[in-house]
C-alpha cells in the first residue's frame, strides 16, 4: 500500500478537528516504525479512503453492466493479449485522473493508487 506513516499522522489530525478521539491510534502510529495496519483500519472506519471508494465506484459500475474495467482489473492475470493489458492499465489511468478531479485531496488519492 502506498500510504506513509506522514499521510496516517495527517488523516489522524483530520479525524481529531472532527472531534473523534484519536490519542490512543496517534501514539501507536508515532512508535511504530511502519504503516500499523491497525491504524490503517480505524482511519478506514472512521473516514474512508478515497481510494476504496473509487474501486467501490468501479465495482458498481461494473454491477451496473457500465464497465468492464473492474472485470479487467480482477481477471488481469488470466489475459492472453498483452495488448489487453495496456487496454486495462490505461483505462485505469484515465478513471484514477478523472475521480481524483472531483475530491478534496487528490495528491494523497494518486499516491494511494499508485499513479
Amino acid at each position: 500500500m502506498a500510504i506513509t506513516k506522514r499521510d496516517c499522522l495527517v488523516l489522524l489530525g483530520t479525524l481529531k478537528q472532527d472531534g473523534i478521539d484519536v490519542s490512543e491510534m496517534t501514539k501507536k502510529a508515532t512508535l511504530a516504525q511502519d504503516v500499523s495496519l491497525e491504524v490503517i483500519d480505524f482511519i478506514n472506519k472512521n473516514r474512508p479512503f478515497e481510494v476504496s471508494n473509487f474501486y467501490e465506484k468501479l465495482r458498481k459500475s461494473y454491477n451496473n453492466k457500465k464497465s468492464q474495467l473492474y472485470k479487467q482489473i480482477v481477471k488481469s492475470d488470466e489475459v492472453d493479449e498483452p495488448k489487453d493489458i495496456i487496454i486495462t492499465l490505461s483505462s485505469l489511468g484515465l478513471q484514477i485522473m478523472l475521480y481524483a478531479k472531483n475530491i478534496e485531496d487528490p495528491q494523497m488519492f494518486l499516491r494511494q493508487a499508485r499513479y
